[in-house]
């Protein structure tokens, strides 16, 4: 089975509105997020509620984090990508996103 790797870059305009990663239905087993070299605050992630004072991880300037089913405990299972939301501390500051699909 070949895998095909696919990224992008995801910028939130303002830290007053989460935004989605991606609006596309994209469902994985696991996507590697890294926030910006050039970011100068926090990237909050979580579900549709994340916030500074709710997120399930906080991300400095060149920080990685692999969100993975598997190591959730969910073993095989796949994690829309959809759901997943960000909100940054400092306007425009954002994540690059790398994925692996069958290809």
């Amino acid at each position: 089975m070949a895998l095909k790797p696919h990224c992008f870059l995801k910028t939130v305009a303002l830290t007053t509105t989460r935004e989605q990663l991606t609006t596309n239905n994209i469902s994985v087993p696991a996507v590697l997020l890294q926030a910006e070299l050039s970011n100068t605050g926090y990237m909050y992630v979580g579900d549709s509620t994340v916030s500074s004072t709710n997120y399930g991880v906080c991300l400095s300037a060149g920080d990685v984090y692999t969100l993975s089913a598997e190591e959730l405990g969910w073993g095989k299972a796949f994690i829309s990508m959809k759901d997943v939301w960000l909100v940054p501390s400092v306007n425009t500051d954002g994540v690059s996103c790398m994925y692996l699909e069958r290809g």
